[in-house]
């Protein structure tokens, strides 16, 4: 079968953290940068989002979707457990990710600071999420009581909330929400720490510095 492509832009949270996946299971992607909503992501996922797959003739869209089916290319690596009760309690963390988490500190506060609507963050938007922010993270604090990942071991959940978490504590009411968990500053190092996170660390975007 040919080689594996993710299409969508690097910096996108959900395009990261396919690419880690693959990475942290060892299989070789060809990433094909490119923007939502253009013919070829149309062409796979109805909606336009990214990130999107190929792989031969196999096209897939989704993140969890496309992260489960990278999962079970090579089962030496597993990042979702083998029993079920801990496969479902994963699941349970990738859903609280995609439906409390991203729409929360990526839709509402992050894209504040790279992509604002007249071209300077809305500081009345970003105020009003900061008691949220703070009441979401104090959640990830009480699970990564005596655990250093969201389940204990490494799994699914922890990849989906790296790149996220990063972006979160590089900006300046994120940083020092994280900063105040002193886990979930803990837990960002030790995600950040991570070989297939360093290898999959996108370029800034273009016209805009990198997040550090």
């Amino acid at each position: 079968m040919s080689n594996l492509q993710i299409l969508g832009a690097p910096q996108s949270p959900l395009v990261w953290a396919v690419r880690m996946t693959a990475a942290e299971k060892g299989i070789d992607v060809d990433l094909l940068p490119m923007r939502p909503h253009t013919p070829e992501i149309q062409a796979i996922q109805p909606f336009g989002k990214i990130p999107a797959m190929r792989h031969g003739d196999i096209e897939l869209s989704e993140s969890c979707a496309i992260a489960r089916y990278i999962d079970g290319l090579d089962s030496r690596v597993k990042l979702m457990p083998a029993a079920l009760v801990d496969a479902a309690r994963v699941e349970q963390w990738i859903m609280h990710f995609h439906t409390e988490y991203l729409p929360l500190m990526l839709g509402r506060y992050i894209v504040q600071y790279f992509f604002p609507a007249n071209g300077v963050p809305d500081r009345k938007a970003i105020e009003a999420t900061l008691a949220p922010m703070e009441k979401a993270t104090a959640i990830l604090e009480r699970q990564l009581d005596g655990r250093d990942y969201l389940l204990g071991d490494f799994s699914q959940a922890d990849i989906f909330f790296a790149p996220l978490l990063h972006y979160l504590s590089a900006l300046p009411e994120g940083g020092r929400i994280v900063a105040a968990a002193p886990r979930v500053a803990a837990y960002v190092a030790r995600l950040s720490a991570r070989a297939a996170f360093k290898a999959t660390f996108p370029p800034p975007l273009p016209g805009r510095e990198a997040a550090a």
